[in-house]
């Protein structure tokens, strides 16, 4: 459905430019949210453990650097739709779904406080008088370099994407404590047109502070805090998206039996676009908050349990106009977690098998989004990890997630008159995916790996696009559903 209140204009076929500058002015905010969601860091750097390997000393620190390199394949890098029709700007015979040839080199490095077992040669017994040390520091960074093979439009994607983070804590199992974190992430995400320059590079810059209250032997204990969060879009015609974000944070938790607690959160965020004008978008900023209570812990020696529910709400500004909608409802989560091997703790036979993990969950939540201001999800999920022997990793992960959004509106200027039109009624997509890691190490330095990544947008929502002169077009629309395969092969040295 399209409702506008001013302008006007005819249906043609557009040429080569003005397909790019409708694809890229008008449909941005689309582009970045059918592609968010997507893989991008390899799955051995997102967890610490399977990180790392033995690490090297250095006074009060250890250091674990490493550097992986991979080959595969991407089928569809540009994230464009399969349908095949002339009437598609992001498919069809416009710019057709084009794979991408791959070869990925990571190198990454991680320095934090020496670590209990290290320090007492290889035990984690610190001695009957020693005191749990009350400062930690964790820092690390990674980069990602993508070399392309296929045609000259695949072959000029070369990019690099990248993270650093650092995070202090003061005042560790003590009554008063605190915590600093930094933060920078560079994403490297392109548009359907395939112009690297057309873009949506973007840097993700953040910090923050925490204030921590443990009074008594710490069955209780209070977090407040306060975090600064800036997206930086790269590329001239993304730059109308850069926001900017303060959150404050508090959590309330109570201990209670072996590994069980109750506990409260609650945020509080204040999201603006300091650019907006420039957007052919409906942007608006928000005040969204959120509020959950919740049960997290063992549930027995093979099985824990997190379950919380809560409230949220999205308090987008200019709530008059009719092109705003707001979010209010129930936030939840419940996720089971079945231990399939024993902790060594209680089975010290199993003690050169890590724990292996099967979760199942489900999340019910909303996001801010450049589309429509917002979009709530339910998505339900099951993750398998494994790691044994010092040798194998496994790691699966199957989800899907109806993903809602409200009515969407476009702000527009056909003969030079801005005016907002509604471009599509409320609407739901699904998305679903999954993810396949398998790596051997030969060695405590060096293993090989293989990662298998699938997404899928399924929707048959299609927006209409511009003519030459502004106007809403007849014949050419935006299609919204995409899949994606990508397949890798390397091999990854660590210390």
């Amino acid at each position: 459905m399209i409702e506008r209140r001013t302008g006007g204009g005819s249906d043609r076929r557009p040429n080569s430019l003005f397909l790019r500058c409708a694809i890229v002015g008008v449909f941005s905010p689309l582009m970045v949210a059918i592609a968010s969601g997507t893989a991008d860091a390899q799955e051995f750097l997102k967890d610490r453990r399977y990180a790392q390997g033995v690490g090297l000393s250095l006074g009060d620190f250890e250091i674990h650097p490493g550097i992986s390199g991979e080959a595969g394949y991407d089928s569809n890098w540009f994230t464009r739709t399969s349908k095949t029709g002339p009437q598609y700007v992001n498919g069809g015979p416009f710019v057709p779904v084009e794979g991408a040839g791959m070869l990925r080199i990571t190198p990454s490095l991680s320095i934090e406080s020496m670590s209990q077992q290290r320090a007492t040669g290889g035990t984690d017994a610190p001695g009957p008088n020693a005191q749990p040390p009350s400062t930690q520091f964790k820092a690390a960074i990674s980069g990602t370099y993508r070399e392309f093979l296929g045609s000259e439009q695949i072959r000029a994607q070369r990019n690099m994407s990248g993270n650093a983070t650092a995070r202090l804590d003061l005042g560790l199992q003590r009554p008063v404590g605190g915590a600093f974190n930094l933060s920078y992430t560079r994403t490297i995400q392109s548009s359907v047109v395939g112009d690297p320059n057309a873009g949506f590079n973007r840097s993700d810059v953040g910090g923050g502070a925490e204030l921590v209250l443990q009074p008594g032997g710490g069955t209780l204990d209070f977090r407040f805090g306060y975090g600064l969060s800036a997206a930086l879009y790269e590329q001239s015609s993304a730059v109308p998206f850069t926001s900017l974000t303060h959150e404050f944070t508090e959590r309330a938790r109570w201990r209670f039996g072996p590994r069980t607690s109750i506990f409260n959160e609650t945020s509080l965020r204040f999201i603006s676009y300091p650019y907006k004008e420039r957007s052919t978008s409906a942007l608006n900023g928000s005040s969204p908050v959120r509020t959950r209570l919740g049960l997290n812990g063992l549930i027995t020696n093979r099985f824990s349990m997190l379950l919380a529910a809560g409230y949220g709400a999205s308090f987008i500004d200019n709530a008059s106009s009719p092109d705003v909608k707001q979010f209010e409802s129930l936030n939840m989560q419940a996720e089971g977690t079945f231990f399939l091997t024993a902790s060594p703790a209680n089975e010290p036979n199993n003690a050169t098998m890590s724990l292996t993990t099967l979760s199942v969950g489900y999340n019910r939540d909303f996001r801010s989004s450049l589309l429509g201001n917002f979009y709530s999800t339910n998505r339900g999920y099951t993750k398998l990890n494994a790691f044994f022997a010092g040798r194998v990793l496994l790691s699966a992960e199957l989800s899907g997630e109806a993903m809602s959004f409200p009515d969407v509106y476009f702000t527009i200027a056909p003969g030079g008159v801005k005016s907002d039109v509604k471009v599509q009624d409320a609407f739901t997509n699904v998305r679903i995916g999954g993810t396949l890691y398998g790596e051997y190490r030969f060695t405590s330095m060096f293993g090989v790996n293989a990662t298998v990544d699938y997404s899928q947008v399924i929707s048959d929502v299609e927006l209409p696009s511009l003519d030459p002169s502004g106007g809403i077009s007849a014949t050419q629309v935006f299609g919204m559903s995409w899949n994606r395969i990508q397949a890798f092969l390397g091999a990854r040295f660590l210390l």
